[in-house]
């Protein structure tokens, strides 16, 4: 078999240099460039824009002022008919806010047959609540356990003359000196506070209410929102 010598020069020897992406560019024709920029480039592009956005929105969510709770109401073992709570709502927002990153709660998904207690115990510990409703049956043992304060020491002496025709007297909690005492000590002091406001007569709480029969408006123990506690309760009892 003849050998074959191929010259020094020949093209299999030559190193090959890689165009670059400029260089690729400034050969295509307008139609060859569209075509390179959809397999390329369009897909990155999009992703990258995607992920973009993706980070975006979670730094935002982080970042972004969270919505502060002007009224905090809480409904024991209630819900209220849909389209009166939703103007009820409206109506509240118009009084108690000031713009949009202040919100009014209200929670008539406090049922004590499926862990309503604990969810009353959460909101209260974290201050979100401001008022609690509830029959009446009920609202005296949730006085029991602390949960509201003396509309006595509450309300100015304006509000309590308004007011006092409607309060609902409770046994609050048990002061701890009374541990040490008998029952009939105990028994003198039950019934002494002024805990609540019959709303049973309140022709606005009517409209939304359907399962209680005898409510009563309680005010919470940490409430903090007492301008708006007021102009809820000239809302229902005008």
């Amino acid at each position: 078999m003849k050998k074959t010598v191929l010259d020094d020069n020949a093209s299999i020897y030559q190193k090959r240099e890689e165009e670059s992406e400029k260089q690729k560019w400034e050969r295509m024709d307008k139609k060859q460039r569209a075509g390179y920029f959809l397999d390329y480039y369009l897909l990155k592009i999009i992703v990258g824009i995607l992920l973009s956005i993706l980070i975006i929105f979670l730094i935002w969510s982080v970042v972004r002022p969270k919505p502060e709770t002007v009224l905090g109401i809480a409904i024991v073992d209630e819900q209220l008919a849909e389209q009166p709570k939703e103007n009820f709502l409206e109506e509240l927002r118009l009084l108690c806010t000031t713009d949009k990153r202040e919100e009014i709660l209200l929670d008539d998904t406090v049922y004590l047959r499926d862990g309503g207690l604990d969810k009353l115990q959460i909101y209260l510990y974290n201050q979100q609540l401001d008022v609690i409703i509830a029959d009446q049956t009920v609202f005296q043992k949730l006085a029991g356990y602390g949960y509201f304060q003396d509309l006595q020491d509450f309300l100015d002496q304006r509000e309590i003359s308004d007011y006092q025709d409607r309060f609902v007297y409770a046994a609050g909690p048990e002061e701890e000196n009374l541990q040490e005492t008998g029952q009939s000590e105990k028994e003198d002091q039950k019934d002494t506070a002024a805990y609540g406001l019959d709303i049973s007569g309140s022709e606005r709480f009517k409209e939304m209410e359907q399962y209680l029969e005898n409510p009563v408006l309680g005010i919470a123990a940490n409430a903090r929102n007492r301008a708006n506690i007021e102009k809820l309760m000239r809302c229902l009892l005008p």
